[in-house]
């Protein structure tokens, strides 16, 4: 996901967003173009520690709230109180710190951020490490709906369960290769196993197309 957001060159392949081949793109540019990545390390590349509950959530589209030579508050804290509401965010006030919330809740900032940017396709790594199993369910639920309304949902887990709770394909990858790939009334344990173990290479360009 580093490397298709642009903070890592692709060693091999190309990457494609709808007919558009990505080459020299920076992060805010590929940002610009509707990609966006909920980071595995959230506290060190997901969040600003020392920023409230607010500022996280915005920070990553503050021009959105620029209005001629100012930035209009009461736009900003509408949208910042839209996505608390419509993520169920469970924080007393936006203004509170980021470290006051618990992980699963830091989460849900983190793609809030991610969400006020109007992404196409929305990449999540490991968005289920470290928080308590509801907030599991809560983030699984929050990605089931953005794919409904059309978003391309893409997420990377090291837990085989998540696989058959939410994707409707499963590409499986061992050491740096694609050894399988599933689409979800095809999934079993032994397959997935096996393929994690494989050694096999299957080639094709990297491709991140939004969903119809």
């Amino acid at each position: 996901f580093e490397c298709l957001m642009g903070q890592h060159p692709e060693a091999s392949g190309e990457i494609c967003l709808d007919d558009l081949k990505l080459r020299n793109e920076t992060i805010r540019g590929r940002i610009d173009l509707g990609m966006m990545l909920v980071p595995e390390d959230r506290q060190r590349l997901g969040l600003i520690q020392k920023l409230s509950v607010a500022h996280n959530i915005t920070l990553a589209n503050l021009r959105r709230f620029v209005t001629s030579f100012w930035l209009s508050e009461a736009r900003e804290l509408a949208e910042i109180h839209a996505m608390i509401r419509s993520l169920s965010i469970k924080t007393q006030d936006p203004q509170q710190p980021i470290t006051s919330l618990s992980g699963g809740n830091q989460q849900k900032v983190v793609v809030a951020k991610s969400l006020l940017t109007e992404p196409q396709v929305l990449m999540l790594d490991e968005p289920t490490r470290g928080i308590d199993v509801g907030a599991k369910a809560e983030i699984f639920e929050i990605m089931n709906q953005l794919a409904e309304k059309g978003l391309a949902v893409l997420f990377v887990s090291s837990e085989l369960p998540e696989m058959f709770v939410i994707p409707d394909r499963v590409i499986v990858l061992s050491k740096g290769r694609v050894t399988g790939e599933f689409l979800h009334d095809q999934l079993t344990e032994e397959a997935l196993v096996l393929a994690a173990g494989a050694r096999q290479q299957t080639e094709h360009p990297i491709t991140a197309q939004p969903s119809k």
